[in-house]
């Protein structure tokens, strides 16, 4: 059997969530099928991924790619790989043959469920990408968790039988602090303003405005979202290294997101012995357990709450480390890969 693999999220650039889970799952995944793996990249000026085995690239723009994939089911990835089955590890543009095994990761419905969240273009291009068409395609859907899940299954109730479970690992980064990042205060509160609504950063600016007046701790704002404000310091997009130590150093990391179909910041967090205060909605009780500070992610005075009492409590903020520290230590990508390989296993099993 010749896994073939879609790496265009990491080809594309793609950041967040779902580049950390390829570039953290595949090459653990490859190690399971003894070097018979193929990937499958495009575009007229991307480089290809780092990987353990040979790496297919379609040199046309990516917008002419999935063009083509849209209207003519065109360029076949299983072809252009020679591969007996699939795996994408995100949705995205596909035309494969029609006796070719697909395994499918989901990480969140967020454009389905909340469409407001997105652009007009941002919306233009997922209308195109035929969710529902695409589940029904998939042999089998992986969901990055309980909550994806119960997502799929109210969008495509047929595919209730062929989704899987499968917790993302976390283990992918530093498991200790590392040096302090220049310029920053001894005792800080993070967190990470990315430009998308749903990672709640109004409200969050709202909430340590209400919090700052009664603890004088400042905010760290770190991306395209962040703005200047009483007691905020603003930070542009880090590199990999700079990320961890300024997580690494957080007093607390502020992530009332509004949804999420996992979460990795606080699970990074954790990791790191920094405490969390989280939503509680979506998938993120789910994913946390018993480890974060959970508050209303609408009420800024319920995060302000929150972020007040892991400042003044040294108390809370021990056992919100101890339990974080505890409960990370239950992800890993060993694990993921190898379930992940197990359903590649089946879904090719129940074609053959």
């Amino acid at each position: 059997m010749r896994l073939g693999v879609d790496l265009r999220c990491l080809a594309e650039g793609e950041q967040g969530g779902i580049a950390v889970y390829a570039q953290a799952l595949i090459p653990r995944l490859a190690r399971h099928f003894a070097g018979a793996c193929v990937g499958f990249v495009s575009g007229a000026r991307v480089q290809k991924p780092v990987m353990p085995f040979d790496v297919q690239h379609v040199r046309w723009p990516n917008k002419l790619v999935n063009a083509s994939l849209v209207a003519l089911k065109r360029p076949r990835l299983d072809a252009a790989m020679q591969a007996d089955i699939v795996f994408a590890p995100t949705p995205k543009y596909l035309a494969l043959a029609p006796g070719t095994p697909l395994v499918l990761t989901v990480h969140d419905l967020s454009f389905i469920e909340h469409p407001e969240y997105f652009t007009r273009r941002q919306r233009f291009w997922h209308h195109w990408l035929r969710i529902g068409t695409l589940l029904e395609r998939a042999d089998r859907i992986i969901a990055v968790s309980e909550h994806t899940a119960a997502d799929i299954r109210a969008l495509a109730p047929s595919t209730t039988s062929r989704i899987r479970v499968i917790a993302s690992g976390a283990d992918h980064g530093p498991a200790t602090p590392t040096a302090s990042y220049p310029g920053l205060p001894q005792t800080y509160a993070l967190a990470f303003a990315s430009a998308e609504p749903r990672k709640n950063i109004a409200n969050i600016i709202r909430a340590h405005e209400l919090a700052f007046s009664r603890t004088g701790v400042p905010l760290v704002l770190v991306g395209s979202g962040a703005r200047v404000g009483q007691g905020i310091i603003r930070l542009p997009y880090l590199s990999a290294d700079d990320r961890w130590r300024v997580l690494g150093n957080a007093q607390v990391l502020l992530y009332p997101s509004l949804y999420e179909g996992f979460g990795f910041p606080p699970l990074e967090a954790m990791r790191l012995g920094v405490p969390v205060v989280a939503s509680h909605v979506t998938s993120l009780p789910e994913v946390l357990g018993a480890a974060a500070l959970y508050v209303d992610p609408w009420d800024p005075q319920d995060i302000a709450r929150g972020i007040e009492a892991v400042h003044t409590d040294a108390e809370l903020r021990a056992d919100l480390r101890t339990r974080g520290l505890q409960h990370v230590a239950t992800y890993h990508w060993d694990t993921c890969a190898t379930l992940t390989a197990a359903v590649i296993h089946e879904a090719y099993a129940h074609r053959h």
